[in-house]
């Protein structure tokens, strides 16, 4: 068996909006949950494609550490607590697995609650 060759290939770079895009698909996996922009409730899967989902989620990354902040509503009848951590949990596996950096925080503001 041939011996692996290491091979400069180059670099790679993430858009920043890549980072929006994983945050906002990974809240939206968690039921009972909507991302809050400003003034609007949005369900990801019905603005796929459409920048204006992302923009309640603002991410960072410093030192090869992402950080994210979004702002969420719950629909009525489950607990707040438990769902903004819930979320918080699927954003940072989904950002681990997919991007490999380590994450620095994800913060949480619970802007609302909508009716089911």
């Amino acid at each position: 068996m041939e011996k692996e060759k290491n091979i400069p290939l180059g670099n790679f770079l993430i858009a920043p909006g890549v980072f929006d895009s994983i945050v906002a698909l990974a809240t939206e996996e968690v039921e009972g949950i909507a991302i809050y922009t400003g003034g609007v409730v949005v369900k990801i899967t019905e603005r796929i494609g459409r920048k204006s989902f992302l923009k309640g989620i603002r991410t960072r990354v410093e030192d090869r550490k992402i950080s994210a902040e979004l702002s969420i509503v719950v629909e009525y009848g489950y607990n707040i607590k438990e769902k903004a951590l819930e979320t918080q949990r699927n954003i940072y596996q989904a950002l681990q697995s997919m991007v490999g950096l380590d994450i620095d925080r994800i913060t949480i503001t619970v802007a609302g609650v909508m009716a089911p």
